[in-house]
């Protein structure tokens, strides 16, 4: 019921009940939309970096509304010479960046790329990244559907639903 959900979210403000919300109302999303593909992509953002630091990262979180699986498989973009997916991988005691060729979106599933998780790692910035800056950057999967998102350059420290200073499991 919508009512429990939303007063679940004021409650909570919670990612997941919100995923839930634009689920439900993603067919009026959708509506909106020009290359309605079934996949959609919210909350993405760079992190502003110094002016002379040549890479950064970027973060959303994707939904897939198919009743198929789909990865994100290339990612392209004028802000960087290269846009590589990336994740973090716990290797002993410490944590690694690792390259991804591809990352899985279940059917009627969504992921999120958030500090120390998924990323995408933008490589070679062609120019210095401020704050409230826009960048437009093509997610490619392997259905053949590409979906451009709108990316806000966004200070620093972003307050995220990653609560990172808690240990998870």
């Amino acid at each position: 019921n919508l009512s429990h959900i939303l007063k679940a979210y004021y409650k909570e403000e919670n990612m997941k009940v919100l995923i839930t919300i634009m689920m439900i109302f993603s067919s009026t999303v959708f509506a909106a939309s020009k290359n309605h593909s079934g996949i959609m992509a919210m909350g993405a953002y760079i992190r502003e970096m110094p002016p002379v630091s040549k890479n950064s990262a970027a973060y959303m979180t994707i939904m897939n509304h198919t009743d198929k699986e789909v990865k994100l498989v290339k990612v392209t973009g004028d802000v960087a010479k290269k846009i590589e997916i990336h994740t973090h991988k716990k290797v002993g005691e410490t944590y690694k960046m690792m390259k991804l060729d591809s990352v899985l979106l279940k059917a009627q599933g969504y992921i999120t790329f958030k500090p120390k998780a998924h990323h995408l790692m933008l490589l070679g910035l062609k120019k210095p990244l401020k704050a409230k800056d826009h960048y437009k950057i093509m997610l490619h999967f392997s259905n053949g559907k590409k979906i451009e998102v709108d990316y806000e350059v966004k200070k620093g420290d972003v307050k995220s639903s990653d609560h990172s200073h808690h240990h998870h499991h």
